[in-house]
């Protein structure tokens, strides 16, 4: 796992390369976030951040962006720390779109439509992954949008759950 993705890294880098290891670092990263150690993945974020502007290597930035926004997410304590991860992932679906890039643009907003359900914005999270899905080709059956759908689903769920029995059934409601 993450010891051989550090090992090719460090063998890329060997090798002189500096052409995609902000993406490198960004895997690593995300490896990291997972496994709860959020403030390691921040510190090869910033580092990814800075050789990707430094390199000019922008058509990741917007993912960059989204796991930087996931990990402050995952590390908050206060307020403040879950507004500023709430503003990188605004920041980084508006790069994704700006870009033209909808698998981003899926990854971004399904990371902030799950921060969203978890405060109980089911209906928010809903619009922004129904959104994000329609702009998808009709083809599209990646990992990320099977996650996004199952996301919806949950929301479509609890919203269901959350509205009025009547509503719930329909009846009544004429």
């Amino acid at each position: 796992g993450l010891q051989a993705m550090t090992r090719g890294l460090d063998l890329w880098l060997g090798s002189g390369a500096r052409i995609t290891v902000a993406t490198y670092l960004a895997f690593r990263a995300e490896v990291l976030i997972a496994q709860g150690r959020a403030a390691e993945a921040l510190t090869l974020l910033d580092e990814a951040r800075a050789i990707a502007e430094r390199h000019g290597e922008r058509y990741h930035l917007a993912e960059l962006l989204r796991l930087s926004g996931l990990a402050h997410w995952r590390a908050r304590a206060d307020g403040a720390q879950a507004d500023h991860a709430q503003a990188l992932l605004g920041q980084a679906l508006a790069l994704a779109q700006s870009q033209h890039s909808d698998g981003f643009v899926l990854r971004a907003a399904t990371t902030l439509a799950e921060i969203q359900a978890d405060a109980g914005r089911t209906e928010a999270a809903a619009g922004l992954l129904q959104w994000s899905l329609d702009a998808l080709p009709e083809h599209a059956d990646t990992a990320d949008a099977r996650t996004a759908r199952a996301l919806l689903d949950r929301c479509a769920g609890a919203g269901a759950q959350s509205a009025p029995p009547a509503a719930r059934t329909g009846i009544g409601t004429e």
